[in-house]
Parts: structure tokens; sequence; C-alpha cells
């Protein structure tokens, strides 16, 4: 059931889209992709940090082949299997039945929600320290 209203959702921005607004270019789709993935550079950090900046670099230089790439190859078969707008969805739900579709979106949401609720956080904290405003919190 939720996997149908999806998929009537993506049928209706399918027919907006046809009706005259601008297909996204490669620039945005890209920004979009970064930003869905990594968040942005905030919070590499503690990387540097915990590992030093040779394992820092050396970690974001092998992480594209040992772990972008094969997910970049598998979302594209079953985009090319699974030609929906759902996504995720419509493969969970195929592959598991309607339940574990539902359970997959709702935890993509969850996690899209969390996610993004970390980078307001990180951004004031990095503005505090650029421009010296001392830390009021309170952890008592």
């Amino acid at each position: 059931m939720i996997a149908q209203c999806c998929r009537k959702l993506c049928r209706m921005e399918r027919t907006v889209a046809s009706n005259g607004a601008k297909p996204l270019n490669t620039l945005a789709v890209v920004a979009i992709i970064f930003f869905s993935v990594a968040g942005s550079p905030i919070g590499i950090e503690d990387a540097v940090v915990a590992g030093g900046p040779f394992y820092a670099l050396l970690g974001l230089v092998v992480m594209p082949f040992v772990w972008c790439i094969p997910e970049a190859m598998i979302s594209a078969e079953l985009c090319t299997a699974y030609p929906e707008d759902a996504g995720f969805v419509a493969w969970v739900t195929d592959a598991f039945g309607e339940t574990a579709g539902y359970v997959e979106g709702v935890m993509s949401w969850f996690s899209g929600v969390t996610d993004n609720a970390v980078y307001p956080v990180l951004i004031a904290k990095y503005l505090s320290t650029v421009l010296h405003i001392p830390d009021t919190s309170s952890t008592e």
C-alpha cells in the first residue's frame, strides 16, 4: 500500500516535470548527490585528529574505490532494473514485500532527518570558533 502511494506520487512528479519544469543540470545533480551522501566536508577534522593527516587523506583517496564506486554501480544496476522514481522503496518492496519496503522508507526518512539535524550544530560550532564566540552551553 505504501509502495503504491510512493509510485503514485512519483508519477505525479513526472507529470509536473513534463508540464514545463526545467530539468536539473549536471552541477545541480552533483551538488544534490554530494550533500545527500556526504553532507559536506564539515566534520572531517575528527578523522585528522584521530588518525593524523596521512591516514585521513589516505582514507579520502581510498574510500571512493572501496565503497563509493561499488555502491554507485549497484545503484545504477538497480535503477536500470527498476525504472521508477521510488528508489530504495521500490527495490526493497520487490525483493522483500510491502512491509519491508515501508520500513525501508521510514528508516530512510528518519536517517535524512537526523543526518540533516547535525549540520546546523556543526556550522554553529565552526562560526563560534571563527568569530571567537565563547561556548556558553552547560552540561550540568
